[in-house]
């Protein structure tokens, strides 16, 4: 039985620790929450930090190719819902995030980009 008094606070707290390092400009930690699909702390993060979204801060980072790369298909979903373009202009073809899903089979996570307009 899973102690969900825990789980919560662990989420508070990675939520919390994510937003001191973004205030000092370290994004890293953002990069981290996606990777591991933590949807509840990336989806408060982007209450309070809506702009860590925007493809122009999100150059550097590319959290759509990172939820993709690691099958988070949740973290998918959220991402393309806060916005986040499927189809960067600076990706190469192969590059792409359903490029990424197509090459790893991640056929839930393919139906689910172009469902939002993504394209090679």
């Amino acid at each position: 039985m899973r102690d969900t008094n825990k789980d919560r606070q662990t989420a508070e707290g990675c939520y919390l620790v994510t937003g001191i390092l973004l205030e000092a400009g370290m994004r890293q930690s953002l990069r981290v929450l996606v990777m591991l699909g933590d949807t509840q702390a990336v989806a408060r993060i982007a209450e309070d930090y809506p702009d860590q979204f925007k493809p122009d801060v999100n150059n550097d980072v590319k959290f759509l190719e990172l939820a993709v790369r690691h099958n988070r298909l949740k973290m998918v979903r959220l991402l393309l819902d806060l916005g986040v373009d499927p189809n960067s202009p600076d990706d190469e073809p192969w590059a792409t995030p359903l490029a990424w899903a197509e090459r790893r089979g991640h056929t839930e996570i393919v139906n689910l980009l172009k469902a939002y307009g993504a394209t090679f």
